[in-house]
Order: structure tokens, then sequence, then C-alpha cells
């Protein structure tokens, strides 16, 4: 069984069993989609990648935005060629709250011979918080009755859009950290100030790697710049030493000021004072000064970690 499973439906980009396909709102995620279901229809290349010849799909799109069917529709055509239609059918899915509502959808999909399955978006399905284990394992025990049946699915979601502690949005599902657990294969999406798309793909079956698009038309993509995972790992340690590097200027600039400015005070009144001069709170000062190359002497002085 192993050895005849195929798994790639599009080769380190659309796994045979579940991807999932996540980003920040109008990344384009729903547009990619709608140019992977036009390659599955006509045969075309995927992000320069062939899709399978050897069977026709029937491609059931599951969605819950408003006008998801109508929007899907209209994408789709920007790139079917004139005349053909794909083989899609859609189905508006309400909150998912029983098992017994799942497998009625499976039961649907067997029976209008859909080969491929497309929820977008995740997190409306879900009856409760995106946060909450058990209600994220309800829904992927509804997609792997697709999967064990040898159905791909595609499942679209989001990533979160709030900064973490260094600034950056983090490049992780939203919710629950079993989201990623439960998939063997994901693909993040970007979208840069110009417009372009970078979309990182990892999982279970590959080494993370990086793909650039640029966005034209409708649901029109094209490759720009393909970083192999090497080049991927390479970054990212650069960025590593880069933010690294940051931290300890920003470290040795805290120490040279409180050495300056806070002569005869205690850490609570230097971290009150910091505060007050940068605009942030009292613990957030306190973090800064502990962080930071200076201590206390003997005779109660601010001076530089390392003086004489």
């Amino acid at each position: 069984m192993a050895d005849e499973g195929e798994t790639w439906i599009v080769e380190n980009i659309i796994g045979s069993a579940t991807t999932l396909l996540y980003g920040e709102a109008k990344s384009g995620k729903s547009f990619l989609v709608s140019a992977l279901i036009q390659s599955l229809a006509t045969g075309s290349d995927f992000l320069g990648k062939p899709v399978p010849q050897d069977r026709a799909f029937n491609v059931a799109v599951c969605w819950t935005d408003d006008r998801g069917a109508e929007e899907y529709s209209e994408r789709i055509r920007t790139v079917m060629p004139e005349g053909q239609e794909p083989g899609v059918r859609f189905y508006q899915l309400p909150l998912m709250r029983t098992p017994e509502m799942w497998h009625a959808l499976y039961e649907q999909v067997l029976t209008e011979g859909h080969n491929f399955v497309v929820i977008d978006n995740m997190a409306q399905t879900l009856d409760g918080s995106v946060n909450d284990d058990a209600v994220v394992r309800q829904f992927f025990d509804g997609v792997r009755l697709f999967v064990r049946a040898g159905i791909p699915v595609v499942v679209v979601a989001h990533s979160s859009d709030k900064p973490g502690p260094n600034g950056y949005r983090p490049e992780t599902p939203m919710g629950s950290a079993y989201i990623s657990q439960a998939v063997r294969w994901r693909v993040f999406a970007r979208r840069s100030r110009r417009g372009n798309v970078t979309l990182k793909f990892m999982g279970n079956h590959s080494e993370p790697y990086e793909m650039t698009l640029s966005h034209g038309a409708g649901a029109r993509f094209d490759v720009l710049d393909v970083k192999s995972p090497e080049a991927v790992k390479s970054n990212a340690e650069g960025a590593a030493r880069q933010r690294s590097s940051a931290r300890l200027d920003a470290n040795a600039q805290t120490a040279q000021w409180v050495v300056t400015n806070c002569q005869g005070l205690s850490q609570r009144e230097a971290a009150a004072k910091l505060a007050a001069e940068q605009g942030i709170g009292a613990e957030a000062a306190r973090t800064k000064i502990r962080r930071a190359p200076v201590k206390k002497t003997e005779d109660d002085r601010w001076e530089l970690a390392g003086s004489e």
C-alpha cells in the first residue's frame, strides 16, 4: 500500500491527504485555490508543476463566506478556457456541530462522485473557538473521512494578524497548536507591499522551501522565484543573527542610558524613569534594564557590566 499510494497531487505543493493553506486576510488564498481548480480541470500545470493526467477531477468546494459560491465561480472563470466548464459543485457549510453532519457531507460527496474537496474556511465551520483543541479535533476528524477514502482535501484557514513580542507576525495557523499537528503539509501565504505573494511550504513530506508569485488579473499567477530549502535555512539564520545583533545593540543603549541618567536611583525608580522616557509600561522597562549589560556597584552606583 505504501508503494502504490501517492504522496502528492501536485509535487511539493498540494499533498494527496490534507493540505492546509493559510495566511492573513487578502493574501490570495481563495484565488490560489481557484487557480488550482482550473489546473485540475484542464490538466495544465499549477505553479509550474504538472497535475495528474490519469483522472478527471470532480471538485467539491465547501464554502462559508457570504457569496462564497459566486466568488469562487467568478474567480475560476477568469482562467478557464472559453466555453469550458470546470467540474465543480458548491456546498454551503453551516457550523459542523456533530459527527453526523460530517457523515452527511461525506455521503453527499461520494454520491456526487467528487474526488477532490476544498473547505474554505475552517474557522467558520467550527462549533466553538479555534483555540479549543477539542473543537479543532472534531473538525479534522470530519476531514479524515474524505482522506481515508482517498479524497484529497485542501483546508483554507487564517494566520494571526497580531504581532508577537519581537514585532513580527507569526507564520503559524491561528488557533490551537493541534491544527499544525493534524495535517501533513502546510502552505503559508503572505502578500508583500508590492502585491506579490510569497508561499512557504512545510510539513512531513519535504523540506521547507519558498516560492514568490506575481498575482495577475483574476486567478492568474506567475512564478517569479523559488528558494531552495538550503536558501531558506540560510536566510532564516541570517535574519536570526540580525535580530540578535539588534537586540545586543538595544541592550547596550539601554545600559548606557541607565548609567547616564539613573545614578542614585533604585532599579524600580530607574525603570519608572525609562518607561516615562520611552512611553512604555513599567514592566517592559524593568525587563529592558534586567537584560541590559548594567549593574549596581557596592557603593550603589550604576555602571556598565564588565567595566573596572
